[in-house]
């Protein structure tokens, strides 16, 4: 299977870090070499800043430049400037293809993040919703390699008593790992859309020859129901907030509208993946899992969304709260995805 080689080119200013240039290139599995691979810092653009790995043919039409220096091809200068300039080289799945956990060993540079590496659930004490047993499902393929027992923590939360979150008991099972969560403080008994926690879990993973890089997976969890009925619903399960209440509805009530004979006939499951940031950009990927050839369209809030590929852009937001949203589409299946400049809706919300 081909791979994708992205190369960024960034400049270390006065003012910070600033993307001078990104390009996307294939090449086969056996020109792929690490996930990620830093240049030396040179002097402003000097040759062989943005050589890119052979045997491959360009799909960014050249390098996009930002921030309106000039670019270059590969292998040439990309600008004339007296600043260092690094060059970050990635390696990313095709188009349409997740990534694979097994792929987890050859990144150079860590924590990895692999949010389908593992996945928390917890499952509420009926007696005390202060108290819960939680899971820690561990990807099959990694778990007989994982070292140690994961560490569990509340990364993000709109509620400052959901922050409190307390683990212990932590213990190996057949699918990952089981523990215990308690709150010092009650919970919401009527939780909103905010009664919500981003939940990371970081292992170890035994790796040749002898490495032991750290992984980090983030669950986004929410609270679901009211009263008497609280429970937790991870991230890729269904949770109902509020229902609709019919209420004095007049006799006979019409039922509604047959659903059409047109349905989609796919899932896709799709996420943003910050595949990097530099200064205030983001280069963002659309992994999913619903093949090659899809239509796609990008919408930001606020700043500037540049094209690398038809999965892959840069995104300069101005200061603040903005989102970015991807739509990919064909006509059997369409799904959409938000990414936020601010940590807490990184990945998206539970639907």
């Amino acid at each position: 299977m081909s791979r994708r080689k992205l190369t960024i080119v960034a400049r270390r200013t006065s003012n910070g870090p600033l993307v001078v240039a990104v390009s996307l290139a294939t090449a086969t599995a056996a020109a792929c070499g690490a996930d990620v691979v830093v240049s030396e810092p040179v002097p402003g653009g000097s040759p062989g800043t943005t050589t890119m790995v052979t045997g491959g043919n360009n799909q960014g039409g050249g390098f996009v430049s930002a921030g309106g220096s000039a670019a270059a091809p590969a292998g040439g200068s990309t600008c004339n400037s007296p600043d260092l300039e690094y060059t970050f080289t990635v390696t990313v799945p095709p188009e349409g293809v997740p990534a694979t956990a097994g792929e987890i060993c050859n990144v150079t540079m860590g924590p990895v993040e692999s949010n389908n590496a593992a996945r928390v659930t917890l499952l509420i004490d009926p007696q005390n919703p202060q108290l819960a047993a939680g899971q820690v499902a561990i990807e099959p393929t990694l778990l007989p390699d994982v070292v140690g027992l994961p560490t569990i923590e509340v990364v993000s939360s709109p509620y400052p008593e959901l922050m409190q979150m307390v683990v212990q008991n932590v213990a190996a099972t057949s699918s990952g790992f089981a523990f215990d969560a308690s709150w010092p403080s009650p919970l919401p008994s009527q939780p909103d859309e905010n009664a919500m926690m981003i939940l990371r879990t970081t292992f170890e993973l035994m790796c040749p020859p002898n490495k032991t890089p750290q992984v980090q997976a983030h669950t986004h969890v929410n609270l679901c129901g009211s009263g008497d009925s609280l429970n937790w619903v991870s991230s890729g399960d269904e949770c109902t907030i509020c229902g609709i209440i019919a209420e004095m509805a007049p006799s006979p009530i019409v039922p509604d509208r047959a659903a059409d004979d047109i349905g989609l006939g796919k899932v896709i499951r799709l996420r943003l993946v910050i595949v990097g940031k530099i200064g205030d950009s983001f280069v963002l990927w659309a992994e999913h899992d619903g093949g090659a050839n899809l239509e796609y369209e990008w919408v930001a809030s606020a700043g500037e969304v540049m094209a690398i590929g038809p999965d892959l852009v840069l995104w300069t937001p101005p200061p603040g709260d903005h989102v970015l949203q991807v739509a990919v589409m064909n006509d059997d299946a369409a799904a959409v995805a938000s990414y936020s400049s601010l940590p807490l809706r990184d990945a998206g919300l539970v639907a």
